[in-house]
């Protein structure tokens, strides 16, 4: 009766966590009609981190000392997972949507990379195994001739900087001692809508939008942010806290395939070999990673485990 019990849980959590993913590989959808609605580039991202931040904001200061008494390490966490927030929203609304996906999920090889630097992680056949699966996928994404590919254009490399992001965050995230969830996820969505204000103020293309056109998508963003993006972070967290960390990360892999159908089919987004061959290098580095490690890590484009 209890591994039944424990069966039907675990289902009804790989079900939730993959629905979440599917949902955060749709993503740029919402994003991009808002930003065709007249709120240019990363104001779209301000617009919507600081509703959801506001959304949240009563629940932790309701609670204030936790978030005093939070130390450096969430504090940290938050911070980095905001960078990660606003530079990845930035790609989606800018950039070719499966290739800002595929550099975010490079987090697994930096991830590897700040293992073994900063938490005294050992090299193996599988952490070599990580870094040239995910470096390799790049390689090839990037259409790769012979010079160190790189990304084409501002978007893109707003991908890679977060899954940069995301591992540095995660790798703060690690040495929490306590529960922080709601805290953690007050700071990035705050620290991401700040640090998307700065990307737009710094670039002269985006126009500071009338206070008109803010009223006119304020409906449309609280309902985005209230009936998608704080399910489909509760339902990864709740998820999370239920399943091995491996599962986890599979599942979340669901972004990959539901960002690529979506941009094909929707954006008209080109999706050759080069794309099948580095998605299916990438999320193998990420497989590898995921289902043989031994300690649990935050896990997903959120990090708010």
């Amino acid at each position: 009766m209890a591994f039944a019990s424990y069966s039907s849980s675990a289902a009804r959590a790989s079900t939730l966590v993959a629905l979440s993913a599917v949902a955060w590989g749709c993503w740029w959808i919402p994003l991009r009609h808002i930003e065709r609605s007249g709120l240019t580039g990363d104001w779209t991202s301000v617009v919507v981190l600081s509703t959801a931040a506001l959304c949240l904001a009563p629940f932790v200061f309701a609670r204030f000392g936790r978030l005093v008494r939070a130390g450096p390490m969430v504090w940290g966490a938050g911070f980095f997972l905001g960078v990660m927030f606003s530079t990845y929203q930035h790609g989606l609304i800018a950039g070719d949507v499966v290739r800002v996906t595929l550099l975010f999920y490079l987090a697994p090889v930096w991830g590897t990379l700040l293992g073994l630097i900063f938490l005294g992680e050992r090299f193996s056949r599988r952490r070599v195994a990580v870094i040239v699966l995910g470096f390799a996928g790049v390689a090839v994404i990037l259409n790769y001739r012979g010079v160190v590919p790189t990304p084409q254009g501002l978007g893109e490399w707003m991908g890679l900087a977060s899954g940069i992001a995301f591992a540095i965050g995660a790798t703060f995230a690690y040495r929490v001692v306590g529960e922080y969830g709601l805290e953690k996820s007050w700071l990035s969505l705050a620290s991401g809508a700040g640090l998307s204000m700065l990307f737009a103020l710094a670039n002269p293309a985006y126009s500071l939008p009338a206070a008109s056109q803010v009223l006119q998508e304020i409906p449309f963003v609280i309902a985005i942010v209230v009936f998608i993006l704080i399910p489909i972070t509760w339902a990864m967290v709740w998820g999370a806290q239920r399943l091995d960390p491996g599962r986890i990360s599979l599942l979340l892999m669901l972004e990959v395939v539901a960002a690529s159908i979506s941009a094909t089919w929707l954006a008209g987004e080109p999706y050759g070999m080069a794309k099948a061959v580095g998605t299916v290098m990438i999320l193998a580095a990420g497989a590898v990673e995921t289902l043989t490690k031994r300690v649990a890590r935050p896990a997903g484009p959120l990090g708010f485990i």
